[in-house]
């Protein structure tokens, strides 16, 4: 794992691959900060049913095309660190009564952050 060591025992697994692919994003978009639109990007990618079931009237794909063209153009959105998102997911979790945040905490964030 990288960055995100100190938050592996408050994610899933799968939380921690939702914020590892929103990092990887941001590197394939050679941008020096992590936006909001590099986190969108990979909660569509890895969890698009999923979105669109939290925001009604959210077409996945089409917001996909959206954010590639964005983030080709050099916007990521507003910064948005993982540390962040991921105390803000932890703390919806415990809400919740969970141990660990889900996908879907970070969904919630994420969405929330862009938004939505």
């Amino acid at each position: 794992m990288s960055q995100n060591d100190e938050h592996g025992q408050s994610l899933t697994p799968g939380a921690q691959r939702l914020v590892e692919t929103a990092l990887r994003k941001q590197k394939e978009s050679q941008q020096a900060k992590l936006g909001v639109y590099h986190w969108l990007l990979a909660l569509l990618e890895r969890h698009g049913p999923m979105a669109e079931e939290l925001v009604r009237g959210l077409a996945a794909s089409m917001l996909r095309q959206s954010l590639y063209t964005q983030l080709q153009q050099g916007n990521a959105g507003d910064p948005l660190e993982p540390e962040s998102v991921v105390s803000q997911a932890v703390e919806r979790a415990k809400g919740r009564g969970k141990q660990q945040a889900s996908e879907r905490d970070l969904a919630a964030v994420i969405l929330s952050s862009a938004g939505y």
